[in-house]
């Protein structure tokens, strides 16, 4: 490709709901410049397809030692989303994906300025990819083995590989809330073990290095959002942990007697003349009246009959009535 496209090449957002239009590759924009791109440079490519919207659902990518911390790359201004090219097959759109981050890079490649970590199209793995020195491990453990692709992790070759591959990696780029809480990162405390005994002055990122767990589970500790991690207690945390309490039968009941509330108030009827009724006669009234319940009119309004509307999925009726409020709007 002869040069970058523009930041507003396309328009609008990802289509929602809508088989007919097909694929697209979209790109997401840096709101403010950092050490990888300039403010409006793209930091992430992707391809999507009807029945995703980016800019309404949190795309969440996996970061940390296992993959399996996550962060929401989505832009919180809906600006930042853009539309490279849409209504294109499925092939087209992982060719134009796998060329547009050749040609712009990757960070942890250090060949560019996107976080992808895959370098796209139909030859790309979504998502965490373990480092070379796991996947060495997980080639010798898995010879003759047919039942399982899982690192052991109390294996303490593999302690003492990971360890190692930890003090000597490349951190992730930080969103703009990673780059706020970087300097909480490097406050030091006091730690200690009930096997392995205190460590003073230390901070969550040298914590990560020395026993090779993750800096969030010190950063949750020291700020009071969590007891312990791995059996490490903060001597001196900023915020002291406190266990809470939930009563799930007194929001059960709350919530109950707001809906009761809610269809008494429909019926015209007060709480007390609604729970003396029993089912049957308020469904006579509510048919007497003309009410149909919610799933009544969600059913009416998607044109299914209530009885096929009750044998959908939650999650079907959430895409149906996700694609007429978009067709209202």
């Amino acid at each position: 490709m002869s040069s970058k496209p523009s930041p507003v090449a396309g328009s609008g957002h990802p289509p929602s709901y809508n088989k007919e239009m097909g694929y697209y590759v979209y790109a997401y924009l840096r709101g403010q410049s950092d050490e990888y791109g300039p403010a409006g440079s793209p930091y992430y490519i992707g391809k999507g397809t009807s029945g995703t919207s980016r800019e309404s659902s949190k795309h969440l990518q996996r970061i940390g030692k296992k993959g399996t911390g996550l962060r929401d790359i989505v832009p919180s201004d809906e600006r930042q989303i853009i539309i490279l090219k849409e209504g294109i097959l499925e092939e087209e759109a992982y060719t134009l994906e796998a060329e547009l981050i050749s040609f712009y890079g990757r960070v942890d490649k250090k060949t560019g300025c996107l976080w992808n970590l895959n370098e796209g199209g139909t030859g790309g793995q979504s998502g965490y990819q373990y480092p070379e020195y796991l996947r060495e491990i997980r080639r010798e453990k898995l010879k003759g083995n047919n039942y399982g692709s899982r690192v052991n992790w109390s294996d303490p070759e593999v302690k003492l590989k990971h360890a190692e591959g930890v003090r000597n990696r490349v951190m992730p780029p930080k969103t703009a809330a990673g780059y706020a809480a970087d300097e909480n990162l490097k406050i030091p405390y006091d730690w200690e073990h009930p096997e392995k005994g205190k460590m003073i002055g230390i901070c969550c990122i040298d914590m990560e290095r020395e026993t090779g767990h993750h800096q969030s589970g010190f950063w949750l500790v020291a700020n009071g959002k969590s007891g312990s991690t791995h059996g490490w207690i903060c001597l001196n945390p900023r915020k002291h942990w406190t266990r809470k309490e939930v009563d799930t039968k007194a929001l059960a009941e709350a919530a109950a007697r707001v809906r009761t509330q809610k269809n008494a108030e429909s019926l015209g009827l007060s709480v007390d003349e609604y729970n003396a009724l029993d089912y049957s006669s308020r469904s006579r009234l509510r048919k007497k009246l003309g009410i149909k319940s919610e799933m009544g009119l969600d059913a009416e309004k998607a044109g299914i009959a209530l009885a096929d509307w009750k044998k959908l999925t939650p999650w079907e009726r959430k895409v149906i009535r996700a694609r007429l409020d978009d067709e209202e709007s």
